[in-house]
């Protein structure tokens, strides 16, 4: 059904290479992307979005409107980046987007700028070719990711979207799963730990204790007893060397909603037990919050923590995207539910399917375990590949299904007016 896609995917190599090459060049780091968000704006205005804009914190918007009213397929993929550790990366440095054995290499290169592109070149090919659109196809290049914890989402869905009248039906994210389509992944919680005392040495015995209390903990692999997974900073003591304060940060692996509030309460009374002793200390524990500016000069209070989350794939769009995947002759088009390595990885799935209750996949090219360090790449084919997996994908929930011999005389459909959509509709 999809060999026109197929084949347009694979034209778009050598641009796919490029864009990517210039992504992983352009240093974006959270709230600091602005150089890229230029670059991805350009781009899909130079490839004929139907309308193309940035927001209020600097999300980079396409659109790519079908020939009838219908359904709203989100992709949304992050332009921002961890911190690089430039040890790490050698002599060549994080940024290269060195091109070699058919992989480009460098920071972001997988999470999730391969994904970006990819998304990029879907929408675009769905846009030129024969394949009728029953909906609205909505790119979103957000900011705010990796250290924001989806602010730049949270401002999409809540200001950007809600202002044109349009509600995602479905949304496609360009995480790196390995062209697998994941429906779900474990969550983590940032909790700060305050302690006080009545003088400086006892603040820090205090700190320690409770450190090696929550260390403990972890350790023990027993939900009863501690928790189950967890990772505990150093002390982090005051400027002041005189100073009676010091604090914690216990970043908590949690695998349901309630385990957020289950993990603050455990973490107080490992901390309340562990001072019991020492006396004259004060503790107080929170989820860590802070306030971060965009790189437009607009403010956000972000909490950091990411709740788990799990769609349907049984659900009307969702298993239609999945059945068109598996029609193309897709090699593993079976869905999978997956954790991160690293403790406090985390995707937009968090808040799409939890608080604005858009059903999410994610699937991209590249390696979620070797992100974010010197051996970070994507292969030249897993992007072609994810250009094609996506497109199908994004017809597959939208589409009108075809049969497996397209005409050869009809004309491309001519671009469409972008149409408001309500989800539900």
């Amino acid at each position: 059904m999809y060999p026109e896609l197929k084949e347009r995917a694979t034209s778009c190599r050598e641009d796919l290479a490029a864009f990517v090459q210039v992504l992983v060049r352009t240093q974006s780091l959270s709230f600091k992307e602005e150089a890229v968000a230029g670059i991805v704006q350009d781009l899909l205005e130079d490839l004929a979005y139907d309308l193309v804009f940035r927001d209020e914190v600097g999300n980079v918007i396409g659109f790519v409107a079908g020939s009838e009213e219908g359904p709203t397929v989100l992709l949304n993929s992050h332009m921002d980046t961890r911190r690089p550790d430039y040890e790490s990366f050698g002599t060549e440095g994080p940024f290269s987007g060195r091109f070699e054995q058919g992989l480009v290499r460098g920071l972001g290169a997988a999470a999730c700028k391969g994904g970006l592109a990819a998304q990029v070149f879907a929408g675009h090919i769905l846009d030129k070719s024969l394949l009728p659109l029953c909906g609205t196809i909505v790119f979103a290049a957000t900011v705010g990711q990796e250290e924001g914890n989806g602010a730049g989402v949270r401002h999409l869905m809540e200001q950007t979207l809600p202002k044109l009248g349009v509600s995602p039906d479905l949304a496609i994210l360009g995480e790196p799963t390995a062209l697998v389509p994941c429906n779900g992944h474990d969550g983590w919680a940032d909790v700060d730990v305050e302690i006080a005392g009545r003088d400086t040495g006892t603040a820090r015995r205090a700190a320690a204790a409770i450190r090696d209390a929550v260390s403990g903990a972890a350790s023990s692999e027993s939900r009863t007893s501690g928790v189950l997974s967890a990772r505990t900073s150093d002390p982090a003591h005051g400027e002041n060397p005189e100073s009676q304060g010091t604090s914690l940060r216990v970043r908590c692996r949690v695998g349901s909603d309630e385990e957020v509030a289950d993990s603050v309460g455990l973490v107080k009374r490992l901390a309340f037990s562990a001072v019991e002793s020492i006396g004259d200390v004060s503790v107080e524990v929170r989820v860590h919050g802070e306030r971060r500016r965009f790189y437009t000069g607009k403010t956000a209070e972000v909490l950091c923590w990411s709740t788990p989350w799990l769609t349907d794939p049984s659900g009307p769009l969702v298993s239609r995207a999945l059945e068109a995947l598996s029609a193309s002759g897709w090699r593993d088009p079976v869905v999978r539910t997956g954790g991160f390595d690293g403790l406090g990885m985390g995707t937009a799935g968090s808040l799409l399917t939890g608080r604005y209750h858009v059903p999410t996949l994610c699937f991209g090219p590249g390696d979620e375990g070797r992100a974010r360090g010197e051996e970070e790449s994507v292969a030249l084919e897993s992007l072609v590949d994810a250009v094609f997996g996506t497109a199908v994908l994004t017809h597959g929930a939208i589409g009108t299904p075809l049969p497996r011999r397209m005409p050869t005389d009809r004309a491309p459909r001519a671009p469409g007016k972008v149409s408001p959509t309500r989800s539900g509709k």
